[in-house]
């Protein structure tokens, strides 16, 4: 039964995917906004984004900042879940849709050491790295297992077509020494609740499980580690914004990884305080750590 029900499912993804590839670009990812607003509308997880902005901004902002804040965030969630299954019709152009702000650190270090990536679930983050692979930029995810194998494999099959390269979290820790040291680019989603594995640290002034891999990566490769966003200005015209991490030192390896996750936590905090309308709230990001917040 569940894999009849994985094939009917994969089967209506592409039913409704069909539309979306004929129509220009613009209009399919517009029309991605406006299935993010209809989720909206219908209230899916909208209560548990209502928490994380209470938890977060507090009384810094007004419920109907927040409300708005919300629905922006479910249309522009919609546009990157277009983004991405629309991938492979950017591919040759995204040079000219995406600009990085401080090319010169990737320069810097392409193709003469390696380096660990870290972002969150911001704007159309799957586009940033196949932005940076169209760039030259050898790069890898980390990627998880979909329950149904068939968008499993869709998935992975539009990441590959840019260029990008696979690394499933189950044989992570072999594999990322690997690609790094063959002096690739690792990237990593590092903004959801990690339970009782994670490094508990602060974000928005609250303790929050976090995934400590990538510092975990960073200090075992002794190599640098960026974290980093990028931000839809405006229909086919993207930016990324990354910044370089200080290694602490004179300090142990669990507390300088402790030190590190807090240092690309609150870089991405940066990120959502200038731009809160592009992360997606939808997630348990405080599930260990505000026990019973979202019952």
């Amino acid at each position: 039964m569940k894999k009849v029900q994985h094939i009917t499912e994969y089967i209506i993804l592409n039913l409704l995917l069909i539309p979306l590839k004929i129509l220009p670009l613009r209009w399919a990812i517009e029309i991605g906004g406006a299935i993010g607003l209809v989720a909206y509308w219908l209230r899916i997880r909208v209560k548990v984004s209502r928490k994380n902005l209470a938890l977060t901004f507090g009384d810094k902002l007004t419920a109907q900042q927040k409300e708005k804040i919300i629905a922006e965030s479910y249309k522009n969630f919609g546009r990157s879940t277009v983004e991405f299954a629309l991938m492979n019709r950017f591919k040759g152009k995204l040079t000219n849709y995406i600009q990085i702000d401080n090319k010169n650190l990737f320069d810097s270090i392409s193709g003469k050491m390696s380096a660990v990536l870290v972002s969150g679930h911001f704007s159309s983050w799957e586009l940033m790295g196949a932005g940076l692979a169209e760039y030259g930029y050898p790069i890898d995810f980390l990627v998880g297992k979909q329950k149904n194998s068939y968008i499993d494999n869709m998935m992975n099959n539009l990441r590959s077509q840019m260029g990008i390269g696979l690394i499933p979290i189950g044989i992570s820790a072999r594999r990322v020494i690997k690609a790094l040291r063959k002096k690739r680019f690792v990237a990593m989603l590092s903004d959801q609740d990690a339970g009782e594995d994670g490094e508990v640290v602060q974000f928005f002034n609250q303790p929050a499980s976090t995934p400590k891999g990538p510092a975990a990566f960073a200090m075992q490769m002794n190599c640098p580690i960026l974290a980093g966003v990028i931000l839809r200005v405006e229909p086919l015209r993207y930016k990324v914004y990354v910044k370089q991490l200080n290694p602490p030192t004179d300090t142990d390896k669990s507390e300088a990884i402790r030190l590190l996750t807090q240092q690309y936590t609150t870089i991405l905090e940066g990120f959502i305080k200038k731009w809160p309308e592009h992360y997606f709230w939808a997630h348990r990001r405080f599930k260990s750590s505000a026990k019973g917040i979202y019952k």
